[in-house]
């Protein structure tokens, strides 16, 4: 499944960050290699992030926490494993998964 559609990253991956608190103009993409999945992690080749109310609270310096620079967007998100780390034994190259930000569910250590 991960062929041509899913190629492994060999290139750098655009990640949306911002340094400072405001509107859509405060958000930069920036080209970063992608980084190497640690002990229990993955690496996704992201095909959908979901973007809420939160997230512009959150841009705004208005969430529950403040914003450290540089910060980022998206605690959801959908795609394909494309790299395992050490331990992650439950999940595969190729695999489908989603995730959540583990700030919601501290207690959470799977994907499923």
């Amino acid at each position: 499944m991960q062929g041509d559609r899913f190629p492994a990253r060999p290139t750098p991956s655009g990640i949306v960050r911002f340094c400072e608190t405001g509107g859509p103009e405060v958000l930069k993409i920036e080209d970063l290699p992608p980084a190497q999945p640690g002990e229990g992690e993955v690496r996704l080749n992201v095909e959908a992030i979901g973007l809420n109310r939160a997230e512009v609270l959150f841009r705004q310096g208005r969430y529950l926490d403040a914003p450290e620079c540089p910060s980022l967007l998206g605690y959801e998100a959908a795609g394909i494993v494309d790299a395992v780390g050490p331990g992650a034994s439950d999940v595969h190259v190729g695999d489908r998964v989603s995730t959540i930000g583990a700030d919601f569910f501290p207690d959470a250590r799977e994907l499923r």
